[in-house]
């Protein structure tokens, strides 16, 4: 018996190898997804000098976005190669990516706020640069459409305080004619963040001449924005876009803010590599 299976063993194992034999073919390898990634640019905004003043800028800045796998760097988050990415400014990697939810780690320079940037700052001294942490989940509960909502300390103990943001967005495709992005979005900050940045204390009432305005934490502002971003072949790719916002009730006490309203628009064209 043992040799008659070992005979057809043998025999099996000849027809498989025979060269007239076929043989399920592998399964080709999925194709490698590039791990670098990234865009380099010029972006121009026409904006309030700080949050609340009144007072309407126009700046020029150059922009950088790096990826490489789950880690990334920018200091801008518009340029990014994969067009639905939610991408905050600094260093960030993903702890968590799925189709459905996104769970992100930043890293930022907040460069506080310069007395010298408008006149009605003078007299309060700056606000010093910190750095701050941003921990942040985007859920997509549909296709196109996007739920974020982000924690943001000041991680250096700096008075900074902070800040809490959500927001809702929705991206309507027309093709090669490009993406419209539509959205809305609320901040709220704690008591640190709302006194350094619009409060005013004793010291600096005599300074200024304005009245000492203490503030508690609360919403700060609530916002829509309109985006249009175009493909302009492989490599360049460009937007143009517009925000409004409203400040909330608590920041009007502020002798800081001239309105309840401000807006933005900016534009920018970039390289991909």
């Amino acid at each position: 018996m043992k040799t008659i299976l070992t005979s057809m063993l043998a025999w099996l194992g000849a027809v498989c190898l025979s060269p007239g034999a076929s043989a399920a073919e592998p399964a080709p390898a999925p194709a490698a997804t590039p791990q670098w990634e990234g865009a380099m640019g010029l972006i121009a905004n026409h904006e309030a000098s700080y949050a609340g003043s009144g007072e309407m800028v126009s700046r020029f800045t150059p922009a950088l976005f790096l990826r490489y796998g789950r880690y990334m760097v920018t200091n801008a988050g518009v340029f990014v190669t994969r067009g639905r990415d939610d991408v905050m400014r600094g260093a960030s990697a993903d702890l968590l990516r799925s189709d459905s939810l996104r769970l992100n780690l930043a890293l930022r320079l907040d460069n506080g706020r310069s007395e010298s940037k408008s006149g009605k700052l003078q007299g309060l001294g700056d606000v010093r640069r910190t750095l701050r942490g941003r921990l942040s989940m985007a859920w997509v509960p549909a296709p196109a459409w996007r739920l974020v909502a982000g924690l943001s300390p000041d991680l250096l103990g700096r008075g900074g305080g902070t800040t809490f943001d959500l927001g809702l967005g929705r991206d309507f495709s027309f093709g090669a004619a490009g993406v419209l992005g539509l959205g809305a979005s609320a901040l709220w900050a704690d008591r640190t963040y709302m006194q350094v940045r619009y409060g005013v204390t004793p010291e600096q009432a005599a300074r200024s001449g304005y009245p000492a305005t203490a503030l508690g934490g609360g919403r700060v502002s609530m916002g829509l924005h309109a985006q249009w971003r175009r493909d302009f072949g492989p490599r360049w790719t460009g937007f143009a876009g517009a925000s409004s916002g409203h400040y909330a009730p608590l920041l009007l006490r502020s002798p800081l803010v001239a309105s309840d309203n401000g807006w933005s628009v900016s534009a920018g064209l970039a390289w991909r590599f």
